[in-house]
């Protein structure tokens, strides 16, 4: 974890965890939030890309969504909705926190029809459809693998440190073990974009 979080902080520093906390020693904290605005600038770029180029997206968390993976999908799915967008997220099972913040999205008109189960995913998917993954990166334990399989334009968005691969090399993938959520990389892409708009 320590070896994570000094290479998302810039790599060079020493990372030291004690019993209560970790501590830093060396490495520029400027010098590392310009770098990590460079990094999130060019990645908000490349998803813009992928977005417009797409003929629908579909955004799928982890199985037992929890409330970052959920945060995420919901996040990236409203942003891609004011792109104008078709836009779909998966959720087939959400733990107890999840599943009250899911009623409260599916009353909201704009949502009603968007949040989806995998077998309707299903459907939804095929070449040129940009899958995005968001909060995981274990192929295993994504809301419906098989979608893994239905089309290349895959993007994954994830604050884990990475333990798989994909079968097919995703196009964008945005790992970055030094952020506290997913949901907070999600919104980085998508405030950068609405910055680099006006």
């Amino acid at each position: 974890a320590a070896i994570d979080l000094a290479l998302g902080r810039g790599g060079d520093q020493v990372v030291i965890k004690d019993a209560e906390k970790f501590t830093y020693f060396g490495g520029g904290a400027q010098e590392q939030e310009k770098s990590t605005r460079v990094k999130t600038r060019v990645m908000a770029f490349a998803f813009k890309q992928l977005i417009s180029q797409a003929e629908n997206v579909v955004i799928m968390g982890h199985k037992n969504a929890d409330l970052d993976s959920f945060g995420a999908s919901v996040g990236m799915l409203s942003a891609i909705m004011k792109m104008g967008k078709p836009v779909y997220a998966v959720l087939n099972t959400a733990n107890s926190y999840t599943a009250k913040m899911l009623k409260k999205v599916q009353a909201k008109e704009e949502f009603k029809d968007c949040i989806i189960n995998g077998e309707r995913a299903k459907e939804l998917v095929f070449g040129n459809t940009l899958l995005i993954v968001v909060d995981v990166f274990r192929p295993s334990i994504t809301e419906c693998e098989e979608l893994l399989g239905k089309t290349e334009n895959i993007a994954v968005i994830d604050h884990h440190r990475k333990t798989a691969d994909f079968e097919r090399v995703p196009l964008i993938s945005y790992i970055e073990p030094a952020a506290s959520a997913a949901s907070v990389i999600a919104y980085e892409i998508f405030r950068q974009n609405r910055k680099n708009k006006g």
